[in-house]
């Protein structure tokens, strides 16, 4: 896929001048392979004022939950590769999900109630949740 046809997707779908409706104020992403970066690209702006800064690849955002796509990706092509399973118990692969404890709530004197997970904690269970 070319630059320039890149540039027209983020160009179409990022706001410009008064152009705002079903668009996102500001995008960039960047395109890799195994030899480095293909491509690196961002349009739109940082804020609804028609003279805002325009967004670029430096841009500061935040991203809430996106990180638990990015995380997912990554826990997904893992279970591809073979590496883990979706039902496999995780305690195994991250030693310290053993150690740690289950809130069952707070005794009379607000001290917290653990206990001990006995149950496996697979990927399966993670992603669902």
């Amino acid at each position: 896929m070319a630059s320039s046809t890149l540039d027209a997707i983020l160009k179409k779908y990022t706001a410009a001048g008064d152009d705002t409706k079903d668009k996102v104020l500001g995008a960039a992403f960047t395109v890799v392979n195994q030899e480095g970066i293909l491509y690196s690209g961002s349009a739109g702006r940082i804020d609804f004022a028609d003279d805002a800064r325009s967004w670029d690849a430096d841009t500061f955002t935040y991203v809430a939950s996106l990180t638990k796509l990015i995380t997912s990706t990554a826990v997904m092509q893992l279970v591809e590769r073979g590496l883990v399973g979706l039902d496999d118990d995780m305690r195994a692969v991250v030693p310290q999900l053993a150690r740690m404890q289950i809130l069952r709530g707070f005794d009379g004197d607000e001290q917290p109630i653990l206990e001990d997970n006995t149950t496996p904690i697979t990927l399966r269970y993670v992603e669902r949740g």
